[in-house]
């Protein structure tokens, strides 16, 4: 079934309430992610800055900053939420039959294997079935101002980019994950090879391009 038959078995006012739906949950884990997540890197950015302008190691302040932004109440925010959409909780998600495997808007411009992964689940089989992948829009718009195959193609754009915020709260919340295990392996280490450690440790954090809000392809 291509894209204008399904179009066709849906109503205007149903792909509008649809289309509602998933701005809602987008918009809900945007800013779930900037409050709950985002703030935490930057907190740590902004205390790790000012470490560099002190004029003696700030070794145990480096200790406390990992200790602060890699407590149990922080990385349990940065946990993945559990919505109706989420592809890492397929019981909730009727269109989801397992964990995905990267998701973004590049996959629409590549051909799909179906044999090389046996999880994709039906968010990205749906955008195999489109008609013309590559007539995905690039940005969300007004559905109002739509026609209704304009606004099918629209709430499958909205999905991927759902996805793709699922992938950066799981990203966020290993990378601290794993901030925490370097930190409690660097403790056999004496302050002097420590210091150095801690900083490299901290800084692969803020390096990851991915945790920024505003890279929402993944």
């Amino acid at each position: 079934m291509d894209i204008s038959q399904k179009v066709q078995l849906r109503s205007q006012e149903t792909l509008l309430n649809k289309n509602k739906e998933l701005l809602d949950e987008w918009e809900k884990l945007r800013r779930d992610y900037v409050e709950d997540v985002h703030k935490v890197i930057a907190n740590l950015r902004k205390r790790y800055n000012g470490t560099k302008d002190d004029l003696l190691p700030s070794y145990e302040v480096l200790k406390r900053i990992i200790k602060d932004a890699t407590s149990d109440l922080v990385i349990e925010k940065c946990e993945v939420p559990n919505h109706k959409y989420s592809i890492y909780y397929p019981k909730k998600n009727k269109y989801c039959s397992g964990q995905h495997p990267p998701i973004s808007l590049d996959v629409l411009w590549k051909p799909a294997d179906p044999t090389r992964d046996n999880n994709v689940a039906a968010l990205f089989i749906k955008m195999r079935l489109l008609d013309d992948p590559s007539a995905l829009p690039r940005e969300i718009k007004d559905a109002r101002r739509l026609c209704k195959e304009d606004i099918y193609r629209q709430n499958i754009l909205i999905k991927v980019q759902l996805a793709n915020w699922d992938r950066k709260f799981k990203k966020a919340s290993e990378m601290l994950k794993d901030l925490r295990r370097k930190y409690e392996a660097s403790k056999q280490y004496n302050p002097l090879r420590r210091y150095p450690m801690m900083k490299r440790m901290i800084e692969e954090v803020l390096e990851e391009r991915r945790l920024d809000p505003q890279e929402l392809n993944m």
